[in-house]
């Protein structure tokens, strides 16, 4: 459902939803906790903003929690910004969306570290084991996550997928909003998770695109694949930065674990025997295995 033009919401980032997941609670409650976190970001931002060196003009000022229409026989109908569309119908450059989400991942992390508890992530451990991950590598990240110090909320699903841009001039470059589609929202969890997805999906658009194209050796494809997770991971880091330039020193990198696993799960998702599947498989479990 689109809002009424006289109600736009230029300059902002929203986030459209499914679920809010919290177990034993209701989804409204939940959404309203999350509405009153997203009004606090945006009230705060203003006195945040003047601590910031110069930001780009083309970055969103505002967060949006998208209101909700109806919710009936588990179907969520929302109001939601007008003309979205994909990341190639923008103009915007590619590698300018890692810019753009590392900002706008950075907006919607709160600014305090909360403690995070590993017990959510240890079914990663337990999915990297059954992987036959080596287990000394799998037993010093269980070290690290005993440090973590996470966001008060993530997204929970972050993938170049669920991204969507509202180009004022589609095709030209200009950007005046950013959607995420189908967030989880998370409580007090490791905002690297979020950051990792980014990245962790494009590695998998890279290898799909370069094996149904021919596009190169399986070796350059590995390179060429782990130099491009890099690049745009500084690119992400750089702007997130603006916004956390303490995080480095506040809470453990847990992005080469989140990025190992993600690629790992992808490539279990492949079972087909034919050539194709089975080499996109082993690209992931390789790169995932580096990342780890």
């Amino acid at each position: 459902s689109n809002k009424p033009k006289n109600d736009a919401s230029d300059y902002s980032i929203a986030f459209v939803t499914k679920k809010l997941y919290e177990p034993g609670s209701s989804y409204e409650k939940n959404y309203q906790q999350f509405t009153n976190y997203v009004e606090e970001l945006n009230h705060n931002w203003d006195k945040i903003k003047k601590k910031l060196g110069k930001l780009d003009d083309f970055f969103p000022d505002q967060l949006a929690s998208v209101d909700i229409e109806t919710i009936k026989e588990d179907v969520i109908v929302f109001h939601t910004l007008n003309r979205f569309i994909k990341r190639d119908k923008s103009g915007i450059p590619g590698n300018m969306r890692y810019k753009i989400m590392g900002y706008a991942l950075g907006r919607f992390h709160s600014q305090d570290f909360v403690k995070v508890s590993i017990e959510p992530y240890t079914p990663y451990f337990t999915y990297l084991k059954e992987m036959n991950i080596n287990s000394k590598v799998i037993s010093e990240w269980e070290k690290i996550f005993e440090q973590v110090k996470g966001s008060k909320y993530i997204l929970g699903d972050c993938n170049l997928e669920n991204v969507q841009y509202n180009a004022l001039q589609p095709g030209k470059g200009k950007l005046d909003s950013l959607c995420y589609i189908d967030p989880v929202f998370l409580s007090n969890r490791d905002r690297y998770e979020d950051l990792s997805g980014i990245l962790a999906s494009l590695g998998r658009e890279l290898v799909y695109n370069s094996l149904a194209t021919k596009d190169g050796s399986l070796r350059e494809l590995l390179t060429k694949t782990f130099r491009a997770i890099m690049d745009a991971s500084t690119e992400m880091l750089a702007a997130y930065k603006l916004i956390h330039p303490d995080i480095f020193n506040t809470t453990p990198v847990t992005a080469d674990f989140f990025i190992g696993s993600y690629l790992l799960q992808y490539s279990s998702q492949y079972t087909g025997e034919d050539k194709f599947s089975s080499s996109f498989r082993d690209v992931l479990q390789v790169l995932g295995t580096q990342f780890l």
